[in-house]
């Protein structure tokens, strides 16, 4: 499964079988549509007048319900619909040469630039995060960079936003530290592409991070960069071979590293995200599964005593799935 192409970032709102169908036939079969939610919309401080305090815990209690309705991801039936309907807008007919069944993961998306709230935010809703298969963390500030390097400790993922003016400068400790932590950086392509007066100023952002990468981090860093679409069109997909011959003009070098931005190193963010959701007992071997093509879904087996929880329970295959149940 890490040698084929993934697309992290394709927008909730933007999703349509239409749009699914162009990602397949260009070959991204392993999707993940993506929500987003800022925490700087919401106040989290508690007043310390006790005129207002009252009035304050009432307005609170209705942020929290309003942010918890944003917190839910798309329902499984929702999902496998997607995939069902692609079939109708395909223009590739001819089966691929490893039969792959496409797959689409739940990803949610947290902008913030004031650092103070992020902490109350992730120990508010750690449940509510655990729900979706992957989390981003989008700073536009060096002060929510830096707690997303060195403190956020839910996410899977650092997306840098292209389209915003930001003061970000990548550090060499930070850069070790999320080589350390296991979470990734990400770039999408989208901005680059669109016709606007910030196309080239997306283009100049995203190769200065990539020079700023080469000087500052080390060689196997660039193994930590992912590369989503974050289109909103099919015009702003591109096939894999294309993508990495504009991230290669942009400067990311090696050229493994135009590759594995789209394999590898997406593969390793889905792995890191089910493994810190709880979602498995062992990520790598339930994305093993999930490349098969004779398995159609996974069930979390419930246990009924400790006996039975450590038992492994695999229909139709002999491959260890502790604590999962394939349904031919």
């Amino acid at each position: 499964m890490e040698s084929k192409y993934f697309d992290l970032d394709i927008p909730v709102e933007a999703m349509s079988a239409c749009l699914l169908a162009r990602l397949l036939d260009c070959g991204y079969h392993y999707v993940a549509v993506n929500q987003s939610v800022s925490i700087d919309d919401f106040n989290f401080e508690v007043k310390s007048d006790s005129a207002v305090r009252k009035k304050n815990k009432e307005e609170r209690q209705a942020m929290r319900q309003n942010l918890v309705t944003r917190l839910e991801p798309p329902s499984t039936d929702i999902l496998q619909n997607y995939i069902k309907e692609s079939s109708v807008f395909r223009t590739s007919v001819s089966p691929p040469i490893i039969p792959s069944k496409p797959r689409i993961f739940t990803r949610l998306t947290i902008h913030c630039n004031n650092a103070e709230n992020a902490g109350l935010f992730f120990r508010q809703f750690e449940d509510k995060l655990n729900a979706f298969d992957i989390v981003s963390f989008c700073p536009t500030s060096n002060e929510a960079f830096a707690y997303a390097c060195e403190k956020a400790v839910n996410i899977d993922l650092i997306s840098l936003d292209l389209t915003k003016s930001s003061e970000i400068r990548l550090l060499s400790k930070q850069c070790n530290m999320m080589m350390s932590r296991g979470i990734h950086l990400e770039f999408q392509l989208a901005p680059v592409l669109r016709s606007s007066s910030g196309t080239y100023s997306a283009r100049s952002v995203l190769s200065q991070f990539f020079g700023s990468l080469l000087c500052i981090a080390r060689k196997s860093f660039t193994n930590m960069i992912v590369v989503s679409s974050g289109a909103s069109s099919g015009w702003e997909i591109r096939r894999p071979v294309a993508v990495s011959a504009m991230l290669g003009c942009l400067g990311l070098q090696p050229q493994e590293a135009t590759h594995s931005c789209l394999t590898k190193a997406p593969f390793a963010v889905v792995t890191h995200g089910l493994i810190r959701s709880k979602t498995v007992h062992g990520a790598a071997a339930l994305l093993k599964l999930l490349s098969m093509p004779n398995v159609s879904s996974i069930v979390v087996k419930s246990s009924v005593n400790k006996q039975s929880t450590d038992e492994t329970s695999c229909e139709g295959n002999e491959l260890p799935c502790k604590k999962i149940k394939l349904m031919q």
